[in-house]
């Protein structure tokens, strides 16, 4: 007695309907990988933000206590690891560059050039350099 094994191949109609569930699945999948990563790129830039402005206040503060009329610390002085921060300046989550560069605020909140972050040393105020709506009113 002789047994048979019959192979049974996918149809092409099968393979079809496998494509067309993934491509579905992957519509839903990709705009909300995306989502998350917008949304931790603008948390990591509130982190940044809230203790780069929290050592700039900190600086002024023990300059004002002490006497001396420094105030604010001086470009120099917020890239310099050790004498605001402890550490370097972390890249911009948007642009992935740790650059600042001296800029004067205004109401507009100025963005220029390629450098990651802006700092006005006369007012003490910091923030990010990219053009993605709302990091900088926080």
């Amino acid at each position: 007695m002789k047994t048979h094994f019959f192979r049974r191949a996918f149809t092409l109609l099968d393979l079809a309907m496998v494509i067309i569930v993934l491509l579905i699945l992957s519509g839903i999948a990709i705009p909300k990988y995306f989502e998350y990563r917008a949304a931790a790129a603008a948390q990591q830039t509130k982190m940044i933000l809230s203790s780069v402005r929290s050592a700039v206040a900190e600086f002024w503060a023990d300059s004002v206590a002490r006497g001396a009329d420094h105030g604010y610390p001086t470009l120099v002085g917020l890239q310099t690891a050790g004498i605001v921060l402890k550490e370097p300046i972390p890249a911009n989550p948007y642009n992935n560059d740790n650059k600042i560069a001296s800029a004067i605020w205004d109401e507009t909140l100025p963005v220029s050039g390629t450098n990651g972050w802006n700092y006005d040393s006369v007012r003490g105020r910091f923030w990010a350099n990219s053009k993605t709506v709302d990091e900088n009113t926080w």
